[in-house]
């Protein structure tokens, strides 16, 4: 039920390091957490070789200078600043737009790439650029850099009027278009699944009326109508039935991967969240992550042989409800056919290493239903193994 749902979200927040509360966030927080954090993260990109989006070397002399750019907080306290995103923006462990791979093969994996967020994600702000480019912030699942000119600043009170909206509609569709004309002439931006925006009015039965976040020129948050087709959106939260999950995540077939959410896609854990986020619930961000949100728990050991692997899926989950995880991957069960388990997942693909510098990568990049044998016959073995 949705009582339920509230109730879980109030455990996960309490019993997970990997959602942050910003509804009840403190006055001030110690800044000496995040600059040690921020010392990390440059030293992994420093002290190990990247490449950028064209195959070229990273130097260190970049990434010092992105460092840089950095206003570290003198102060031992800072005072969190409220904020909504006015448009799609990705979420970055460096202020940095480049590219950091590991190599040509993995070429659409960027390293710096935390997550995507849609207008209308609250966020608190903690830190900025020296040069106004970038600020730092906090969401309910991630946290890391976003451009500026991407959010807007508002007071607490109105950043909770906006999260604690009563009258709501929630995107229902892979992506949504947004006008900002009742003739759906003049397009604004486009939203993804489980994205939440007040309800102000419905104009006639194929369109509706939504409040959306605006900056103005100094950087500051305002309200705008906006409009949607009442296809792609639910008004509330979906009911929480095996039948819409599956239709949900259904809807994402074929849908591009992209690791990160990069460009609007999404990767096994975005596609989880966004799929789960239509009734309510808010899973973390990563796929480590999201299997411990479960209820109940099961663990296939290694030798267990995959027959016996299948029957423990088979008889122990349920099928549109459960989650089936390794290492880095996030996977939706979705039932068995011939003692066979299947599931729905954006996948990147397999890696098969020939030796310790050589590897094959066999692409599939998008939302797919399968069984567990993906990457059979591989050094890495299959998704079952």
């Amino acid at each position: 039920t949705k009582e339920q749902i509230k109730e879980k979200n109030k455990e996960l927040f309490r019993d997970l390091i990997y959602l942050n509360n910003i509804e009840d966030f403190p006055e001030y927080v110690n800044s000496a957490p995040l600059k040690k954090q921020q010392k990390q993260i440059f030293n992994m990109f420093y002290y190990r070789k990247y490449i950028d989006g064209s195959f070229n070397p990273i130097s260190k002399d970049y990434v010092n200078k992105v460092y840089n750019n950095i206003k570290i907080p003198k102060s031992k306290k800072l005072q969190p600043k409220y904020a909504i995103a006015t448009s799609y923006t990705d979420i970055r462990l460096l202020p940095s737009d480049i590219n950091f791979l590991y190599n040509e093969t993995t070429y659409d994996i960027d390293r710096a790439q935390v997550s995507g967020i849609d207008t209308g994600t609250p966020l608190i702000v903690l830190l900025s650029t020296k040069d106004g480019i970038w600020n730092y912030v906090i969401s309910y699942n991630c946290e890391g850099w976003v451009k500026s000119k991407d959010i807007a600043f508002t007071t607490s009170q109105v950043f909770l009027d906006w999260i604690n909206e009563n009258k709501f509609v929630i995107v229902t569709s892979t992506k949504a278009d947004i006008y900002t004309d009742k003739q759906m002439t003049r397009y604004c931006d486009y939203i993804r699944m489980s994205a939440k925006f007040p309800l102000l009015e419905n104009t006639n039965k194929e369109i509706v009326c939504v409040k959306i976040p605006k900056r103005t020129s100094k950087g500051n948050l305002i309200f705008d109508k906006a409009y949607l087709y009442e296809d792609d959106i639910n008004e509330g939260y979906l009911k929480y039935t095996q039948k819409n999950i599956l239709q949900q995540a259904f809807k994402h077939l074929n849908s591009p991967y992209s690791w990160g959410g990069y460009n609007g896609e999404q990767d096994c854990s975005t596609f989880i969240r966004q799929v789960f986020g239509c009734f309510g619930l808010i899973l973390p961000r990563n796929s480590l992550a999201q299997i411990k949100s479960g209820n109940k728990q099961i663990n296939l050991t290694q030798n267990l042989s995959d027959s016996e692997k299948s029957k423990e899926i088979i008889s122990k989950t349920t099928p549109a409800i459960s989650l089936l995880y390794l290492p880095g991957h996030i996977m939706l069960y979705i039932g068995n056919e011939k003692d066979t388990p299947y599931i729905i997942h954006a996948i990147w693909g397999t890696e098969h290493f020939v030796n310790k510098k050589e590897s094959v990568v066999s692409f599939i990049n998008k939302v797919v239903v399968s069984n567990l044998n993906i990457g059979e016959n591989t050094s890495k073995g299959s998704l079952l193994q």
